[in-house]
């Protein structure tokens, strides 16, 4: 009988520290996604930044450039940056496709975008038409 509740007990806490150790596993996860997505963020970030500090480079621009490729940022990687541009115009039409990795977690962010540089020195328009998570399929 003595030997049952020892086994019994022996089963019980082996699967508690499965348990355990599974919950810190996920944990851990969870938090590497987040900050690969906030990379992914950093990445569609220095596009705009781009934009608003150079207004010139909008037009240099080709239909279609990587500006961002295995970038270190906040420990994690900016994998890369995409940049779609089509143009109105004066009107550019900018889709930003950008991915971050940090740890095991994998971010990608799509951010579309329409500017229309100054035509002096100052003032411009920024129009985020869409800014959202790629989520990755399993």
């Amino acid at each position: 009988m003595a030997t049952v509740i020892m086994l019994v007990f022996f089963l019980l806490g082996a699967a508690l520290l499965t348990v355990a150790a599974s919950a810190g596993r996920t944990g851990s996860l969870q938090r590497d996604r987040l900050q690969a997505h906030y990379t992914a963020e950093a990445g569609a970030e220095y596009v705009l930044a781009r934009l608003v500090g150079e207004p010139a480079w909008a037009r240099t621009l080709p239909a279609e450039k990587t500006v961002l490729a295995d970038f270190p940022y906040a420990g994690g990687i900016i994998n890369s940056v995409n940049v779609k541009k089509s143009v109105a115009g004066e009107v550019y039409d900018l889709l930003i496709t950008s991915s971050g990795t940090y740890g095991e977690g994998k971010g990608v962010v799509q951010v579309r975008a329409r500017y229309t540089p100054p035509a002096e020195e100052k003032g411009f328009n920024l129009e985020i038409v869409f800014w959202h998570e790629q989520y990755p399929v399993f």
